[in-house]
């Protein structure tokens, strides 16, 4: 009987959100991402000052052929802690049968904030 034995990828593909600033009360979206195999996605934020509330991460699904949802319909994912001048990070899986999707990052903290969205995928090898 054969095993499969699943790892990430050693180096996270880059997004097109890639250390960019956002201005407050302003968004960004990636471009599409792919999921053909099991995802994850790494977010990282610096906040600016004064940053009094956290940026809203958003997976935004295919919902037909190249149409994809907006932030204004969906519930975010995550609220990333806002701190002045701090960094956080932050690692989310990928629903399975969200195979096309694209992430944004919204950004209501009271500065500018630097977003930046990689992802990695799962890959595995069998054995016998």
């Amino acid at each position: 009987m054969a095993t499969f034995t699943p790892t990430w990828d050693s180096i996270p593909q880059a997004t097109t959100i890639a250390a960019d600033a956002i201005a407050d009360a302003a968004n960004l979206v990636s471009d599409e991402i792919t999921n053909e195999v099991k995802s994850g996605i790494m977010v990282k934020i610096v906040y600016g000052n004064p940053a009094t509330e956290g940026a809203k991460v958003y997976l935004l699904p295919e919902i037909s052929d190249g149409v994809f949802a907006a932030i204004a319909d969906g519930n975010p994912i995550a609220e990333m802690e806002a701190a002045v001048g701090a960094t956080r990070n932050a690692w989310f899986a990928i629903p399975p049968e969200m195979r096309k999707f694209k992430v944004g990052i919204s950004n209501d903290s009271g500065a500018s904030i630097t977003a930046t969205v990689n992802y990695q995928r799962q890959t595995g090898s069998s054995s016998a």
